[in-house]
């Protein structure tokens, strides 16, 4: 009889502490509502809220940059633009698709950062796109920010943008 009632106090403490289990339509709602949410976090570009002023994230982003294998394209006091030609089959062969030209120049992707400082906080926003000229001498871009693919590596770089700045 004791065993009975500790069995069932135990019941009865467990379900007080952690209430009940989700149902299956509850578990499919918030699985649906996360999805949803992943989706519509693709639709905006990476942003970082930095703990550093702008002039020290600035050089920092340059440096990454130029260590990374890119070349600074464009330079002012709230946007960093840099360029490297895309390399390998895969990237070459990805840049060609998504730009649409094949007889044009060889594709290059861009990254755009964008840094705006309020309070000492500096925000940086990151744009990647890949862009070539066609045979006429006209540009043709994509954005590849709203690829699952290409989302972690940006955030990636944001993060590391962070964290070094804010030592």
């Amino acid at each position: 009889m004791k065993h009975i009632l500790s069995l069932a106090f135990i019941f009865a403490f467990s379900f007080a502490t952690y209430g009940q289990a989700p149902t299956k339509e509850e578990i499919k709602a918030q699985e649906k509502a996360a999805k949803k949410e992943a989706k519509e976090r693709l639709k905006q570009p990476p942003q970082v809220q930095i703990n550093a002023p702008k002039e020290k994230v600035k050089p920092l982003l340059i440096g990454y940059l130029l260590q990374t294998n890119f070349t600074l394209e464009d330079e002012s006091d709230y946007r960093v633009v840099a360029s490297r030609p895309l390399k390998g089959f895969g990237e070459s062969l990805m840049g060609t698709l998504a730009v649409g030209t094949k007889y044009g120049s060889s594709p290059k992707m861009f990254m755009n950062f964008t840094l705006n400082e309020i309070s000492g906080v500096t925000t940086v926003i990151l744009v990647r796109a890949v862009a070539a000229e066609n045979v006429f001498g006209k540009s043709n871009s994509a954005s590849l920010r709203e690829t699952k693919k290409s989302r972690p590596e940006l955030e990636a770089i944001l993060a590391k943008l962070k964290v070094d700045a804010e030592k």
